[in-house]
């Protein structure tokens, strides 16, 4: 993918200006009612947003209070931006609403963020604090989005040194209650193996309509790193196109087209599967009547896609009532409503249809945009190629998603899309089948045989021309085909062998934020390009990720210790 840089350049006000244009374009049509006396508008000093549990009440956001504080005249609008985007992304208004109050108390005490390096660890955590918990997540948010956005001029540096700070006390005091976890990685799988289930199974051509939404925002942001209001608010009708016998998507990115010297571009052209384009296209051939909606996913279809199916389940009327009373008015596909129908295929099919285990954490739209990021670091791809595909302008804004690659390695997920081969460790046979299975004989040349390191069986091969680093997947070890050394060889290899691949994925995973964090880029003939110490040290880092991630899985094949497709770990 080129990097070749756009010769214009816009100023940073222009930026936040088209910015700002695009987020009250989106707030005032959702916020801004005549016909109600509580209606605000992007640019209101006040907004009311709902508590938390309470239909009437209201929490008040009195941004009249940064006026007397603010340190730069961007600010306030910034910090409206940020959480209108948020709306966007369909977090809850009480979360919003918690957000708010945190960057507030945090903006007033450090000075618009100016003297974040000045404070003490103590002090930045009591001006993070609130109900005795620590918030620091939403300041470094606030820092990225600014940083991501290229909402700058002159404290760049100011801000990543304030950034780092703030993830230094953050990665040292995180607690499990400070932000939201993705999901488990069998969770995760669940989650795929019964789409695609559904996918490929269902036969009510009504519910496949309801839930074609959900399937698309999957096969799309399990592979592109996009936000949950990218492909629903901004994903044109005709986002998809074919050119030179290939498919692509075009991504209306929410960030506007500043590009700075030394900055990365953000790519607005993917090419995509010819099974992901014949997908998207079968829903723009059943949304096709409806000529009002600019956006790929219809609000009017999926109104209709309920009228069709609340005579079907309890479960539908119900739902079906509320979504058409509610949405009476909206002509948007929104993030809600993808999270909605995201929470009613869990509650319907895979609840109700399966009967699947109920203690699980449920995914949200935009759960997948750090799998994909994931995806694109263990694919080896250039970090300024998946920065552009990531809407990112800078690497240092990738760190943030290393911490999830080993998550998205312990998935189900990690396999289907990287299509390991369970033949390249020698690993296609199960531990307990290499172990029952040997003959209760001792072999012929037992005498020159050796004990292995185990304390379980024998190397029957006195050159060690050894096949694997572990001897049981070796042809020339021999045991006696007994149940506790089944036992003794499982415990060596998850207790002791996978234990030590985690911590070398740790390390490396370590290794690389730092030096996403620390990696400089160089222009060269109108490219940008990763320097070659940095790139060098890239390559070599993925590669050990990678190798160690397959053998992890590899492992776990052999120890039956994958996801079997109905909810559960095989023992």
């Amino acid at each position: 993918m080129p990097n070749n840089l756009p010769q214009q350049e816009h100023s940073t006000q222009e930026q936040i200006i088209d910015y700002k244009n695009h987020m009250a374009l989106w707030f005032n049509s959702r916020y801004c009612r005549s016909d109600d006396v509580r209606s605000f508008t992007f640019e209101s000093e006040v907004w009311l947003l709902k508590k938390a549990y309470h239909n009437n009440d209201r929490e008040r956001i009195d941004f009249s209070l940064f006026s007397k504080v603010i340190y730069n005249r961007n600010d306030k609008v910034l910090i409206k931006c940020f959480l209108a985007n948020m709306l966007m992304d369909g977090y809850s208004e009480a979360t919003v609403y918690a957000y708010y109050s945190i960057l507030k108390q945090f903006y007033i005490s450090s000075h618009g963020l100016t003297t974040v390096n000045e404070l003490s660890d103590d002090e930045i955590k009591y001006y993070c604090s609130q109900n005795d918990k620590i918030y620091l997540y939403i300041p470094i948010n606030f820092i990225e989005f600014i940083i991501e956005n290229s909402f700058y001029s002159t404290n760049y540096k100011t801000l990543v040194k304030a950034k780092n700070k703030l993830n230094l006390i953050h990665n040292v005091n995180n607690k499990a209650n400070e932000s939201r976890e993705l999901p488990s990685n069998k969770d995760i799988a669940m989650f795929q193996y019964y789409l695609h289930k559904f996918e490929t199974t269902e036969q009510d051509k009504d519910l496949k309509n309801l839930f074609l939404p959900v399937i698309i925002w999957w096969r799309i942001s399990i592979v592109i790193p996009i936000r949950p209001s990218e492909i629903t608010y901004n994903l044109n009708k005709d986002c998809i196109f074919r050119l030179n016998n290939a498919c692509y998507i075009r991504l209306n990115r929410i960030k506007g087209s500043l590009i700075k010297r030394m900055q990365i571009p953000i790519a607005r052209k993917i090419c995509i599967s010819e099974d992901l384009y014949d997908l998207i296209k079968s829903y723009q051939d059943v949304v096709a009547y409806d000529t009002k909606s600019v956006t790929l996913f219809s609000i009017d279809f999926l109104r209709n896609c309920f009228l069709n199916v609340r005579e079907k389940e309890d479960m539908f009327r119900d739902k079906a009532n509320t979504f058409l009373r509610f949405y009476e008015e909206y002509t948007h596909f929104e993030s809600t409503d993808l999270n909605q129908l995201i929470d009613l295929f869990y509650d319907f099919y895979i609840n109700r249809q399966i009967n699947a285990p109920k203690e699980y954490d449920r995914l949200r739209a935009g759960d997948t945009r750090h799998l994909a990021f994931s995806s694109l670091l263990l694919q080896n791809l250039n970090p300024i190629d998946i920065a552009m595909i990531g809407g990112h302008t800078s690497l240092e804004s990738l760190g943030s998603y290393v911490n999830h690659v080993d998550l998205y390695i312990d998935s189900e997920i990690y396999r289907y899309y990287n299509n390991i081969d369970l033949n390249t460790y020698n690993y296609s046979k199960k531990l307990k089948d290499i172990i029952m299975n040997m003959p209760f004989q001792a072999p012929s040349n037992f005498e020159d045989s050796i004990p292995d390191e185990y304390g379980i069986g024998y190397c029957t091969d006195r050159s060690f021309s050894c096949e694997d680093d572990l001897c049981f997947f070796c042809s020339k070890w021999w045991c006696r085909p007994k149940n506790e050394n089944l036992v003794k060889a499982g415990q060596y290899i998850s207790r002791r062998s996978m234990v030590q691949l985690k911590n070398e994925l740790s390390t490396n995973k370590k290794m690389l934020h730092a030096l996403l964090n620390k990696a400089s880029i160089e222009l060269i003939n109108g490219s940008l390009i990763l320097k070659e110490e940095y790139y060098c040290e890239y390559r070599q880092l993925i590669k050990s990720i990678t190798g160690n991630a397959n053998r992890l899985e590899m492992l776990k094949e052999a120890l039956i210790l994958n996801f079997n497709g109905e909810g559960k770990k095989d023992e």
